[in-house]
């Protein structure tokens, strides 16, 4: 998950952390999360609160790297 301020820090996944997970020989690059700060407050007690649209998006892209760290788990 990356978080930005705005929308043109939409691509820093693919020009910026994409090429680093190369270079350090990454293999299985998953598709990120962009989420921005606006969709996520930290509550006064020190806990954060996602967007529950932005908390589906989550979910789905771990059930995404599960299934590919474990290929063989049941759907």
């Amino acid at each position: 998950m990356l978080i930005g301020g705005t929308m043109s820090h939409f691509l820093a996944l693919d020009t910026a952390l994409k090429p680093v997970l190369v270079a350090l020989g990454a293999e299985n690059i998953l598709r990120g999360v962009f989420v921005l700060e606006k969709d996520v407050e930290q509550t006064p007690d020190g806990d954060f609160h996602i967007h529950p649209d932005i908390r589906s998006r989550l979910t789905d892209a771990v059930n995404g790297m599960v299934e590919k760290v474990n290929p063989l788990s049941p759907a």
